[in-house]
């Protein structure tokens, strides 16, 4: 695991390197650590989540409102899973440039092929309910 002065060297050059963001999505570098699985049964239902840390960086030049946008959990075939659980403070308020919040999410499915999930997106294309 990567020490945190490691991490942020690693933010700071990505974000000296990265090319101006064209959306308020392309501004958020979303950082997910696998923090383990979990499963909860219903009668005869499972679902299965696949937990992570997830640090978020504004690495663009304006702020980011979160609460109007989604996240997405991704396997390496390009899979999708929906957001199950949050910390409410990943979900919602400003990011401004340069600053970055910390906190765990929860991606659940009915199968678990979920728990092959590896990557985590911030997206401003979201299905509003």
């Amino acid at each position: 695991m990567l020490k945190r002065n490691g991490i942020l060297a690693i933010m700071l050059s990505m974000m000296a390197g990265s090319a101006v963001a064209a959306t308020p999505a392309d501004s958020v570098m979303v950082i997910a650590s696998p923090d383990g699985t979990q499963t909860t049964t219903q009668g005869t239902t499972t679902y299965f989540t696949r937990l992570f840390e997830v640090s978020l960086t504004n690495v663009g030049h304006q702020a980011v409102d979160l609460a109007h946008g989604c996240f997405k959990a991704y396997d390496r075939r390009g899979t999708s899973y929906s957001l199950d659980i949050a910390e409410e403070g990943l979900l919602k308020g400003t990011l401004k440039p340069g600053l970055h919040k910390k906190g765990d999410m929860g991606f659940s499915s009915l199968q678990p092929d979920v728990y092959d999930a590896d990557i985590i997106r911030f997206s401003t294309d979201c299905p509003r309910q």
